[in-house]
């Protein structure tokens, strides 16, 4: 089966976010930044998702501070969450 445009951009992504700093599984505030920016996600739920306050998360896009290792770890798991979703549905 041949991927979809968007398919192939989620794989993308997904392959940046598990490869950032050589195999550890963490998202930098970049990333989140250009993730954000898109609208696919809402940071909200995000959030809410992960476990992170809001307002945290927000402020940190907003100034572009770094994310701690648990928060980045916890939004890789949500993005996870996210993908096999998508997977198991569009299958």
């Amino acid at each position: 089966m041949e991927k979809t445009r968007e398919q192939s951009s989620i794989s993308h992504q997904r392959a940046k976010i598990q490869t950032h700093h050589e195999g550890d599984k963490r998202v930098n505030i970049k990333t989140l930044k250009r993730i954000n920016k898109t609208g696919l996600i809402n940071l909200s739920g995000l959030a809410n998702l992960s476990g992170i306050n809001i307002n945290t998360l927000a402020a940190k896009i907003h100034r572009g501070s770094e994310l701690k290792v648990d928060e980045s770890a916890a939004i890789v798991k949500s993005f996870d969450k996210i993908l096999n979703i998508i997977y198991k549905t569009g299958s």
